[in-house]
């Protein structure tokens, strides 16, 4: 994902792009702990693994469906056979 970010910024904005980013994953790790915690209480760890399963497979059937700019450009992309229609490229 970082690459992704890398090469969808210009070099004079990667750095504030990169905090950024970073920072929303540190967020996402510091919630994940209490909330999923407190939901493994209420439905036991088989279930919560079920749970992250589903949240894997969103997020994977949303990067294969809208990463580029149509359903049929994102799928060549995620699946290594298109280009980046987003990547800013050197002028």
């Amino acid at each position: 994902m970082i690459a992704l970010v890398a090469d969808r910024s210009h070099p004079h904005e990667r750095g504030r792009i990169f905090g950024l980013f970073i920072g929303g994953f540190d967020l996402g790790i510091a919630l994940a702990g209490p909330i999923l915690g407190s939901v493994s209480n209420a439905i036991g760890y088989p279930s919560l693994y079920a749970v992250a399963a589903i949240v894997t497979l969103i997020a994977l059937i949303i990067f294969m469906t809208l990463s580029s700019k149509s359903v049929s450009h994102s799928f060549k992309f995620a699946l290594g056979y298109g280009k980046d229609s987003y990547a800013v490229t050197k002028n």
